[in-house]
């Protein structure tokens, strides 16, 4: 009894070398860490992920969000944004899962941001989308001064391009009936025409009729 004592006392000292040597590499580590992040070092450059496999990772949360899974969609987009905050498309995404379950409040701040980061990168389409989103927002919650504002924007982002978007169409129309919930008539005519024009161009004839019959209305 008295031998087996002795040699786990002789084992313990070479433990805690191996330990001590262990915590010497975690400590280096974790300071090298923090300096890349102090530095402004993005999580995805520190773990060595590149734009393909960022665009692979918001091909899965689009996918979800697309299926209806917005809970899921909400937690991929959340997981993208803390490897690189700067994924416009993510914030984009972020604002359109919330416009669908109707929190125009909440979607507004991830427009906001995929604006301005889309601004900062001269990204005519996907500052004209963040434009369309926050029409919706804007509508949602009867801000129609930032509504008015949004339309002119839109239209000049998008002045010179074809864009044809679903989320798009889903913008302009989620303000359009917004819009005649509010008994604000001519504003929601001038988003439902834009939202007839994108339906058409995606041959969604269903969505189409449906509109022109609430613009017939107005």
């Amino acid at each position: 009894m008295e031998q087996q004592t002795v040699e786990e006392n002789s084992e313990q000292p070479q433990q805690t070398e191996e330990q001590n040597e262990l915590d010497e590499q975690d400590r280096q580590f974790m300071a090298q860490f923090a300096r890349r992040v102090r530095s402004g070092e993005k999580l995805a450059e520190i773990f060595g992920m590149d734009d393909e496999q960022l665009e692979t990772l918001e091909a899965l949360a689009y996918r979800l969000y697309r299926n209806r899974q917005f809970d899921q969609a909400r937690v991929a987009c959340r997981g993208i944004l803390a490897l690189d905050e700067d994924r416009v498309l993510t914030q984009l995404m972020l604002g359109d899962v919330a416009l669908e379950q109707g929190q125009f409040g909440e979607a507004i701040p991830f427009l906001e941001e995929g604006l301005a980061v889309a601004t900062e990168d001269e990204s005519l389409q996907f500052a004209g989308c963040a434009h369309a989103g926050m029409l919706a927002g804007c509508a949602g919650i009867g801000d129609w001064e930032r509504f008015d504002h949004h339309l002119a924007e839109v239209a000049r982002c998008l002045a010179e391009t074809d864009m044809v978007d679903r989320d798009l169409a889903l913008s302009y129309q989620w303000a359009g009936e917004e819009a005649l919930a509010a008994e604000e008539r001519e504003r929601a005519r001038k988003v439902l025409t834009l939202a007839v024009e994108q339906w058409e161009a995606l041959d969604e004839r269903e969505r189409v009729h449906t509109i022109e019959a609430w613009l017939d209305e107005t």
